[in-house]
């Protein structure tokens, strides 16, 4: 099952990564970020193409080397954690309430949930 979960994850990631990498201008349409000029879409596509295709690289690497694994799922959860709570916090401060807030939020505070019962699993103090 962790292998499973694993594989979603990569391929949640790094089918986000790829596309915003590519298609930075995407995020206006659903998330409404969009940039002014060729450094500010540079930036998207690294933040929202390039990081997001390394946390999937590095997933996928961990379906296959055990070792991985425990760090793995720690990197999930801080990083699912802290973009849930600037999300909650936005909604909160913000009013940014939408479908893909919601989308979002579930995905981020469901993979904290589920990493943390498997990183307890594998004998993992969190």
């Amino acid at each position: 099952m962790l292998r499973v979960f694993l594989l979603y994850l990569a391929a949640f990631w790094g089918g986000i990564g790829a596309v915003l990498l590519v298609r930075p201008e995407l995020l206006a349409g659903y998330a409404g970020v969009s940039a002014d000029g060729a450094v500010a879409t540079a930036e998207l596509r690294a933040m929202y193409g390039g990081l997001e295709l390394a946390i999937a690289a590095v997933t996928a690497a961990a379906c296959w080397r055990p070792a991985w694994q425990r760090p793995v799922l720690f990197m999930q959860v801080v990083v699912c954690a802290g973009i849930g709570a600037g999300r909650l916090l936005g909604l909160a401060v913000d009013g940014a309430a939408a479908a893909y807030t919601f989308g979002a939020l579930a995905f981020e505070l469901t993979t904290v949930v589920i990493a943390l019962v498997f990183l307890r699993r594998l004998g993992e103090e969190c």
